[in-house]
């Protein structure tokens, strides 16, 4: 696999599970040339899943019949045991059973060895596999959720500017600033929307789905922050801008930030239980 894009590995796990209508959501947003890239390497993924499995099969049936041979040769040695200890009572004293109990556990023993190795090593293999997958969920959780307040912030500080900078030059187009605001209005309401319906798969436990909910709800009240900022610049677009109403609006920033330092904070202290 070392020629295969560490990327298309990762978004092939992401969505491998996923429901045909969000798959074909995530197909549709892609370039001709990765979509098709995606469909081969899946196709590739599937076929060696179906060879593992038959492989796994034919394994699990070959274990089967050597238990059943071990069983049946334990049959075989109890009923001769039976017949031997009857006609044994018909000449002589019944010779003690410790014998016979001890090659009993014995042959326990055996059997059970043959089939516990196998087991332990498919319950290591599905915890690595497990912890990779939801490795690979929290990652892309916390690549698209920076990206989003990345935007944010960015976005809110263009309208910061343009509006000092159309102070200091005493000359504000009011059309167009009301017009740039309303516009990260409500793309900021889109983010917040794709937020708050965000869904997580089953391969995170209910504790920690709901640790990423309560992150994606800190980074909602962010958004709140920025957009209620971003109404009262557009008021105050409007007419004269008292300086103290800026320095108002730029110290409860300053809090908002604040709180987005913690919930990021949380959400490190959270990847870092879970060993990431």
């Amino acid at each position: 696999m070392a020629g295969v894009d560490a990327n298309l590995m990762r978004e092939y796990e992401a969505y491998k599970d996923a429901s045909k209508e969000e798959l074909d959501e995530y197909l549709s947003k892609l370039p001709p040339s990765k979509r098709q890239a995606y469909l081969d390497y899946a196709a590739k993924m599937e076929a060696k899943k179906a060879a593992k499995e038959e492989k796994k099969k034919k394994e699990s049936q070959g274990q089967l019949g050597c238990l059943i041979a071990v069983l049946v040769f334990a049959a075989i040695i109890g009923i001769t045991a039976y017949f031997q200890e009857n006609e044994d009572k018909k000449e002589a004293p019944a010779p003690p059973k410790a014998v016979e109990q001890q090659q009993s556990k014995s042959e326990s023993k055996s059997a059970a060895a043959v089939v516990s190795p196998e087991s332990d090593s498919d319950s290591k293999n599905d915890d690595a596999k497990l912890k990779e997958l939801k490795k690979m969920e929290v990652a892309k959780w916390s690549e698209s959720t920076n990206s989003q307040l990345k935007a944010v912030d960015e976005g809110f500080k263009n309208i910061w500017n343009m509006l000092l900078a159309s102070i200091s030059e005493g000359n504000k187009d009011k059309a167009k600033t009301r017009q740039n605001i309303e516009d990260f209005a409500k793309k900021l309401d889109e983010i917040k929307e794709s937020l708050k319906n965000q869904k997580f798969s089953e391969h995170l436990t209910s504790d920690e789905r709901d640790k990423l909910k309560e992150a994606n709800e800190g980074y909602i009240e962010w958004i709140d922050e920025r957009k209620d900022a971003a109404e009262e610049l557009k008021d105050l677009a409007e007419s004269d801008i008292p300086p103290e109403k800026l320095k108002q609006i730029e110290d409860a920033l300053k809090k908002s930030d604040e709180q987005l330092f913690k919930t990021k904070s949380a959400v490190e202290e959270f990847q870092k239980g879970m060993g990431f």
